[in-house]
């Protein structure tokens, strides 16, 4: 574990990140909410950190990646996608709204939940048959 909240799989060369909420400083702004619109940046400088420290073969977010539907913060994680090796997962949460095929576009995958060596990853942790070990990664928001 990393005290920037993310988990680091070393076997898997595997980095699980929850529950970013991108697009929540903007959703919250068009609201009238006084966030700072530096918060918008924080959260990429933030994963730059944790990637550039761990270098891991894939990316796994853990559901929530982004808070609602389309806003601007969509064109800034089109570009900050372009700049990462790893691949890219999104474990689907209540708040991924936006259509798969967006994500898709940008060449990450999609799936409810990940199976792996005796666990069960999904954005909401679940008890199932073999899978007796509930992994729960909570990150503290990242603005």
């Amino acid at each position: 574990m990393h005290p920037l909240g993310v988990l680091f799989w070393e076997e898997k060369s595997m980095l699980l990140i929850s529950d970013v909420h991108l697009g929540k400083v903007s959703h919250f702004r068009k609201s009238g909410a006084a966030v700072p619109q530096k918060a918008i940046q924080k959260n990429f400088d933030v994963l730059d950190e944790v990637i550039a420290f761990f270098q891991p073969k894939t990316v796994v977010f853990m559901g929530d990646l982004f808070h609602s539907s389309l806003n601007k913060e969509w064109q800034l994680f089109e570009k900050w996608t372009a700049t990462i090796s790893s691949k890219m997962i999104l474990v689907v949460g209540n708040h991924d709204i936006i259509s798969p095929l967006k994500y898709e576009d940008l060449g990450i995958d999609i799936v409810s939940e990940i199976q792996s060596n005796g666990f069960l990853l999904t954005h909401h942790p679940e008890e199932r048959g073999i899978f007796s070990t509930s992994v729960v990664i909570s990150i503290p928001r990242f603005v």
